[in-house]
């Protein structure tokens, strides 16, 4: 028998990382366009002193009411696009030229505060961190480069190759097993307000996980084009049975190469109770 077990405990993480706010106990944690704190999940992993945290802490409060601020004054400016947009009156270029510049230097605004808040929580790092965090860096970038040619490779102008594309987008979110996946039903995925997927995982558990926005649009969509009543399956093979999963192992095989005999990746980049990781294993049994 064969199983494959995804693991993605922090997915979330690892595509904020690239996207966002920057700050550690600021609004909108995470990794930011300074791409180099990560949110509190990497400074966690950094093993910060009680010192080093009170001074991070302070760090941060200081440049609160600023960055608050500045975040405010961006939504703002990317709001006026909107209502100029969708707004009853005539809409000129030169206007819109103007709000789009307006847009772009509070953005940049932004960011250079969100910079001056990492160069000064930087300083208060030792070199041996650093290092850790750089390494740490590195792999999430790693990482996220593999999971997007994961989620590239079904052919989604297909029927099969969008079930394929959700399927994966799903196990690689919220790291339910091939066995949970498979054996997913309609009901199973609730996308209303806290937008959830229940199952029953070892020990016939109950585990209900929830979904991001871009997964709940796209199981969404899915959802609308493979009609049915609640109790077929969520992802099924061409006979409309639950899909086996055998199969989501051989899919597996053809968009990802893995060197040996037996295919593993396995890249745990930050330890303990904080772990980024996708753990793609086949076992035999």
């Amino acid at each position: 028998m064969t199983r494959t077990i995804f693991t993605a405990g922090a997915l979330a993480l690892v595509i904020a990382a690239g996207t966002g706010a920057m700050a550690y106990g600021m609004p909108g944690g995470g990794g930011g366009h300074g791409g180099f704190l990560g949110g509190p999940r990497l400074l966690h992993a950094l093993n910060l002193t009680t010192e080093q945290k009170q001074q991070v802490q302070a760090i941060f409060e200081a440049h609160r009411p600023t960055f608050k601020q500045l975040a405010a004054n961006e939504r703002t400016t990317r709001e006026a696009i909107a209502d100029a947009m969708f707004g009853t009156n005539p809409v000129t270029q030169p206007a819109l030229d103007a709000l789009v510049q307006q847009e772009g230097q509070a953005r940049t605004a932004l960011m250079s505060e969100q910079l001056a808040v990492a160069i000064q929580v930087r300083g208060v790092l030792t070199p041996d961190q650093i290092q850790k965090a750089s390494t740490i860096h590195a792999g999430m970038k790693q990482l996220r480069t593999q999971m997007h040619a994961l989620l590239a490779a079904p052919d989604r102008c297909t029927r099969v190759g969008r079930r394929d594309h959700a399927l994966l987008l799903l196990a690689l979110e919220t790291g339910l097993r091939v066995s949970e996946i498979t054996s997913l039903t309609r009901g199973a995925v609730h996308l209303g307000t806290g937008a959830h997927v229940r199952c029953h995982g070892k020990g016939r558990k109950e585990r209900i996980t929830p979904l991001r926005r871009q997964t709940r649009r796209l199981l969404q969509a899915w959802l609308t084009e493979r009609a049915g009543p609640p109790s077929d399956p969520l992802f099924p093979g061409p006979s409309g049975r639950p899909l086996r999963d055998c199969c989501v192992t051989a899919l597996l095989r053809c968009v990802m190469s893995w060197p040996g005999s037996a295919w593993r990746l396995d890249m745990k980049i930050i330890p303990a109770k904080v772990t980024l990781c996708v753990q793609l294993r086949r076992r035999r049994g």
